[in-house]
């Protein structure tokens, strides 16, 4: 477990997200920025990844900004795949229930299914030591 300026433990979900959270301020390329070309994106994709990240980043700007984000907690206890996958099936199972078909539910079945292939990467791709190249000896970026 690293520690911050104060000494305090900050986990590893923390520190990941310090480096991922600089590709959040990206766009994502249009079609016809895109090296597969314009006739490989069928369905909207590149516009529904980028409303995906929109999505994604309004929720780190939410009533936890600042503060220990429950699921910290929750992957360092190492429950982070029973509580992913435990979201995705409350979300799937609401959809078209509470509020109709909600837009919101299918955003955050795709949120927790991305928060859980971080718990995968980290579980099955030696994710301790992975998690360290991105860091200097004192956990800072």
């Amino acid at each position: 477990m690293k520690h911050n300026k104060f000494g305090a433990r900050v986990s590893k979900v923390k520190q990941k997200q310090k480096t991922e959270a600089m590709y959040f301020d990206k766009d994502i390329p249009s079609t016809s920025e895109s090296s597969v070309g314009l006739s490989a994106y069928s369905y909207n994709e590149v516009e529904y990844v980028q409303e995906l990240m929109d999505y994604i980043s309004k929720t780190y700007d939410g009533h936890y900004a600042g503060k220990v984000q429950a699921l910290d907690n929750i992957y360092d206890a190492g429950h982070g795949t029973g509580f992913n996958v435990g979201s995705i099936l409350k979300y799937a199972k609401r959809y078209g229930k509470k509020k109709g078909y909600n837009r919101d539910d299918i955003m955050k079945i795709i949120h927790y299914g991305i928060l859980q292939l971080y718990i995968h990467d980290s579980e099955n791709l030696g994710g301790d030591d992975e998690t360290d190249e991105y860091f200097d000896s004192e956990g800072d970026v």
